[in-house]
């Protein structure tokens, strides 16, 4: 089991956006070498995009997110992939024009039409990040993830934006931050023994996996419990109250060989 350091256990609790903990997990912001790094960080993003799905404007940004989804876990192909970003590139240029057009006017610029007009570009650039070939912690942390707070904010937070500096205006917590703590687990993982990849675990995890059935978590610990597993990280998570994402550590833990840091 990996050595548990209190000083990073109290910097996680206390980060609340997912910029932060990125900025932990990744102190230099170098882009990791490993294939499951980028993975991780390309399903961050897709869960991010799922944690504001139904405040998407467009469903090509949802199919792009899916089609990340299935990229990231082998199931897609990288031309694949291109098509969809095609298609979002393309919503991303509509929207841009839109708000160039809106804000570049003499006359003073439709307040509502402006922010719509820039919510779909915020939402185009996220689904676009979610699609792009390379995953950068870099990118990912100091642009993308920090900026994504404003897309689960009220139209009002927009239309401040147009009229005085958003960034002084509350947008709320991050839901970002959850998806990292979801997916990356937390600086020191528990290391899972082979003794805890029962064929009964293992095809527990995969069917989860499989389906994002993630209310099958609480059966999976159980399981887990039968094998000798008393690590109570990997126990809370399994029957804590989620939300959980494709990328699960806990699924990934039990399923994916390649380490994840």
């Amino acid at each position: 089991m990996a050595r548990r350091r209190p000083s990073l256990d109290r910097d996680w609790l206390a980060a609340t956006t997912a910029a932060g903990l990125l900025t932990i997990l990744f102190p230099d912001h170098r882009t990791p070498e490993t294939l499951s790094v980028r993975r991780k960080l390309r399903l961050v993003l897709c869960g991010a995009a799922r944690t504001v799905w139904d405040r998407l404007p467009h469903d090509d940004l949802r199919a792009a997110v899916e089609m990340a989804e299935r990229f990231a876990d082998g199931r897609a192909s990288g031309v694949q992939l291109q098509e969809v970003r095609r298609e979002v590139n393309r919503r991303l240029i509509a929207a841009q024009s839109d708000w160039r057009r809106l804000t570049d006017t003499p006359t003073a610029p439709d307040v509502v039409a402006s922010a719509v007009a820039r919510y779909a570009t915020a939402a185009a650039e996220l689904a676009q990040a979610c699609c792009n070939r390379s995953v950068t912690v870099a990118r990912v942390a100091g642009r993308i993830l920090a900026d994504f707070p404003r897309l689960t904010a009220p139209s009002v937070v927009w239309e401040a934006d147009l009229l005085t500096n958003y960034r002084a205006v509350e947008v709320g917590p991050d839901p970002a931050a959850a998806v990292v703590r979801d997916i990356f687990g937390h600086p020191t993982l528990p290391h899972f023994a082979d003794a805890w990849k029962s064929p009964t675990v293992v095809a527990l995890a995969a069917g989860v996996a499989a389906d994002a059935g993630f209310d099958r978590l609480p059966v999976l610990a159980d399981a887990l419990e039968d094998v000798g597993c008393e690590d109570e990280r990997v126990l809370t998570h399994c029957r804590g109250p989620g939300p959980h994402w494709p990328g699960c550590w806990v699924v990934d833990g039990l399923t994916v060989r390649s380490p994840t840091r």
